[in-house]
């Protein structure tokens, strides 16, 4: 799970996701009406997750070699000149290849 504040990209967390679903269905498979409501939730493996810590920044040099898959092949993040993330690069789900995947767990790894 990763999140952008100000430009810069931070890491709370890992989980392997088990379900992929709508507002109605993850309150369903969850039980609650008290989710945030968006259009699509995925809902993790049991035990599969790690503590969410919202402060461990992902280095530049990091963000700069990760890679996702697409259809098209791997694909970066998009940076402005000014070296921020671009605000809508990560607006889509995304899956991580395997190399970027191990970049985020040696991070995950680190005491914060």
């Amino acid at each position: 799970m990763i999140t952008v504040r100000k430009g810069k990209l931070f890491l709370a967390g890992r989980m392997e996701v088990g379900e992929k679903t709508n507002q109605e269905g993850a309150e369903e498979r969850l039980g609650t009406c008290d989710l945030w409501s968006a259009k699509v939730h995925m809902i993790g493996q049991p035990k599969s997750g790690t503590v969410l810590r919202f402060n461990r920044r992902v280095p530049d040099e990091v963000a700069e070699r990760l890679l996702f898959r697409t259809v098209q092949g791997p694909k970066g993040l998009r940076f402005n000149k000014a070296g921020f993330l671009d605000r809508q690069t990560l607006r889509n789900f995304r899956e991580l290849t395997p190399a970027s995947a191990l970049e985020f767990d040696a991070l995950l790894k680190k005491p914060t």
